[in-house]
């Protein structure tokens, strides 16, 4: 009897430890989620802007995820909130993953990163992923961008140089090719527009009274929240 019990319960211990490891609801990128999630608690207050879309019908970048199904490219002058955006667009998709685990998942490209690194996009994507999940391997990410299941969020177009940006124009119309059913958002500004293969560009205005007025609200609700001693700690 007692040899019984012990083989009963060697198997539902291996049981429970196979089950535990073999998650079919787990995602292999948890980890760089939360890395991304924790980073993202320091980035300042984002509100919502205001856009032309078609025949001047205005639109909220509220709704930018739904709105631009494969992604546009996203222009506004120096300070007029073009990394904010890019910002806000990476914090909602990490927050809708959590309702709904089939959005996409979210990849900030800091353009002149790219060119520094001298690496190709695909390459440069692996790495930004896998420094948080290193189970991560390049067949599952383009496995995942296959299925359309990135977001590229690549900002910083304006701050590279001319020399630079043909190849930039080239990697990311090449991903874009091969790989579409991702979405992607190009931040450049005024008079540097990337020729990336899309036909939507949209301009971000200057911000107006309310909007100026909302993000002083939000300053102020986020300070309030964490002491003005560890906001500026964090900012």
């Amino acid at each position: 009897l007692e040899r019984v019990l012990s083989k009963a319960a060697a198997i539902e211990d291996s049981r429970r430890m196979i089950a535990k490891v073999i998650d079919p609801l787990s995602s292999p990128f948890e980890a760089y989620e939360r890395a991304i999630e924790t980073k993202l608690k320091s980035a300042r207050p984002y509100v919502d802007r205001t856009y032309a879309k078609g025949e001047h019908i205005p639109a909220s970048t509220a709704t930018l995820l739904d709105d631009q199904a494969k992604g546009c490219v996203i222009c506004a002058a120096s300070g007029y909130g073009k990394t904010a955006l890019a910002t806000h667009l990476i914090r909602k998709s990490i927050e809708e993953r959590k309702v709904n685990p089939a959005r996409r998942l979210p990849v900030e490209i800091f353009l002149p990163d790219l060119v520094g690194s001298g690496k190709e996009l695909r390459a440069f994507i692996k790495d930004r992923i896998a420094s948080h999940a290193p189970a991560v391997t390049d067949g599952i990410i383009m496995r995942s961008a296959g299925a359309g299941e990135l977001l590229l969020v690549c900002d910083g177009f304006d701050r590279i140089s001319k020399f630079d940006r043909k190849k930039i124009e080239a990697d990311i119309r090449l991903f874009i090719s091969d790989y579409c059913l991702c979405q992607a958002f190009i931040f450049s500004s005024h008079g540097i527009i990337p020729d990336v293969g899309f036909s939507t560009i949209i301009e971000l205005g200057k911000l107006g009274r309310d909007d100026q007025v909302e993000i002083l609200e939000a300053y102020r609700h986020q300070i309030g929240a964490l002491g003005l001693t560890a906001y500026w700690h964090m900012t």
